[in-house]
Formats: structure tokens, C-alpha cells, sequence
């Protein structure tokens, strides 16, 4: 999931993997565990939006949010 080059990565990959609520769970959890690691989680998930095209050249607005290599990690460990 992360870039090669140490840039962070959109989690719109993982909400393909299993829906919107599975996937914001388990960010919800990878949270808590950086939290737990005495990191603050607003420093490393960051939230974001993206437009995505829907047809007709219609565009609309997702919640996104950019892991980083080590986020990425954390998302793992803490999937289901």
C-alpha cells in the first residue's frame, strides 16, 4: 500500500477491499494503536477528500485519508 518512494499513500485502496464501514473501523483501530504508542494519530492519518467520477463525467466527493508507510503497518496489524 505504501509508495516505494516514502510518500503517503491513499486508503481508497482499502475501501474497495470491504466497504466504507469495515475499512473506517480498522482506520479506527490502527488509530488508537498509534495512539497507544504515545504518537499522536492527527500527525500520521490525515484526512482528506477526493473527487472521484461517477458517469457522465459527474464528479462527487469521497472521504479519503493519506497513511503513511508506518499507518499502512499499523492498518494491517489491526484488520480483522
Amino acid at each position: 500500500m505504501a509508495s516505494h518512494s516514502g510518500q503517503p499513500v491513499s486508503s481508497c485502496r482499502l475501501w474497495s477491499m470491504g466497504g466504507w464501514q469495515k475499512s473506517k473501523n480498522i482506520l479506527i483501530k490502527a488509530q488508537i494503536a498509534c495512539e497507544n504508542s504515545e504518537f499522536d494519530p492527527g500527525d500520521h492519518f490525515i484526512q482528506a477528500v477526493k473527487m472521484v467520477v461517477i458517469g457522465s463525467d459527474a464528479k462527487r466527493e469521497v472521504e479519503d485519508m493519506r497513511l503513511s508507510r508506518n499507518d499502512c503497518y499499523l492498518v494491517v496489524q489491526n484488520a480483522d
